[in-house]
């Protein structure tokens, strides 16, 4: 598990924004009220299905089933942005939990987008 850095829309264009390796399951500090930009570039030779946990939303009533998490499908030689809420899917730690089903080649940066 690995802990991404979140950075700041850079200011000027020579700042370098390093990205980090993608493990099977990684989080970031989140602050509630803020919106965040995951950029997963998948270089690799398999889909990457990216969920963002989400601890918070409540089961309607009545539901069977109910799974609040955002997953997206990356293709490989291809690259997403995911939009998150740090509200939404903040948990107790203050932290935002990002799972990946394939990791190999696969680079994510994450970028504060502002406030909600």
């Amino acid at each position: 598990m690995g802990v991404y850095t979140v950075n700041d829309p850079p200011t000027a264009s020579s700042v370098v924004i390093t990205p980090n390796n993608a493990a099977a399951s990684d989080t970031f500090p989140a602050q509630a009220g803020e919106t965040y930009i995951i950029d997963v570039n998948n270089a690799g030779g398999s889909p990457d299905s990216v969920a963002v946990d989400d601890p918070t939303s409540v089961a309607p009533s009545g539901a069977t089933a109910f799974n609040p998490d955002l997953t997206i499908s990356v293709t490989n030689g291809t690259r997403r942005q995911i939009r998150v809420d740090g509200t939404r899917h903040r948990d107790s730690t203050g932290n935002i939990t990002v799972t990946h089903s394939f990791t190999a080649s696969v680079t994510v940066v994450v970028t504060r987008a502002g406030r909600v």
